[in-house]
């Protein structure tokens, strides 16, 4: 059973959806959300309530976040809690200089080596921003790219624009085997 700060939280959660809403919803998400009861106020996405609920309601209670070895996967729910990294941090002390230099592509690589090796680490999130990348689709994969060659534990990729997902999608894919 939630304890009683749970539940203030889910039901504050909640409210931020049904009273205030999204701003800059995708048009497709908009139509989904109006057909099944919401509402556009101004320039906010409005979820009615029991949608959410019934929504809520239908999800798993537990969720894979598969690794590249099964010695990694991590099944999230219940009382299960991981740590892993994050950050995008654009700088990094080096540690041949001691000086703060803008992060690269090796550095992040470097990183997820690191993570990889540390047993308390349970995931691996982008902690360093490659500051030697210019090209925003080149960025992202070659981000996804260096975090997935770095780690066989699970690692959460980002997308700079919505149309880098489905090439981000093609080199998962391509680095699991299939889809």
């Amino acid at each position: 059973m939630p304890s009683d700060g749970i539940k203030a939280i889910a039901g504050t959660a909640l409210r931020i959806l049904t009273d205030i809403g999204l701003s800059e919803a995708p048009e497709p998400v908009c139509a989904a959300i109006t057909a099944a009861g919401g509402q556009i106020s101004g320039q906010r996405l409005l979820f009615p309530s029991p949608l959410l609920e019934e929504t809520i309601s239908q999800g798993p209670r537990t969720v894979l976040l598969a690794g590249q070895t099964e010695a990694h996967d991590m099944l999230v729910g219940g009382n299960r809690v991981y740590a892993g990294t994050g950050g995008a941090a654009p700088n990094i002390l080096d540690p041949d200089t001691g000086d703060f230099r803008p992060s690269t592509l090796r550095d992040l690589h470097r990183a997820a080596r690191l993570a990889d090796a540390l047993s308390h680490v349970g995931f691996f999130s982008r902690s360093l921003v490659a500051g030697d990348v210019d090209d925003a689709l080149n960025f992202d994969l070659a981000t996804a790219a260096a975090s997935l060659c770095g780690t066989s534990k699970h690692v959460m990729v980002q997308a700079t624009d919505p149309v880098h997902v489905a090439p981000l999608a093609v080199l998962c894919h391509k680095i699991a085997g299939s889809e």
